[in-house]
């Protein structure tokens, strides 16, 4: 669903997805924090969100994707630290 000038919250329902493997969500307006229910999605393998305007910090149970290899974050505006449970995504390029 990228680039369709979606607005609003990433929906925490997304979280229920269990098979989700890819995410698209990039060039968007979605605002408010990336939601700590993605990191529900264990077999995601890349999440595109870039270009939108999201802010705050990354969850920290984004280190539970332990499938993750491509994650785009750029022209956002997510301040803070790495969390240290990122460190565990050894597949992330």
């Amino acid at each position: 669903i990228f680039d369709n000038m979606f607005s609003g919250t990433i929906p925490t329902e997304i979280g229920s997805i269990k098979f989700l493997s890819f995410t698209r969500l990039q060039r968007n307006y979605f605002t408010g924090r990336i939601p700590s229910e993605l990191g529900k999605l264990q077999k995601l393998q890349e999440m595109w969100i870039h270009r939108n305007l999201l802010t705050g910090t990354m969850p920290p149970e984004i280190g539970n994707m332990k499938d993750m290899n491509d994650m785009r974050l750029h022209f956002n505006t997510i301040s803070g630290s790495v969390p240290e449970e990122h460190y565990g995504l050894k597949q992330l390029r």
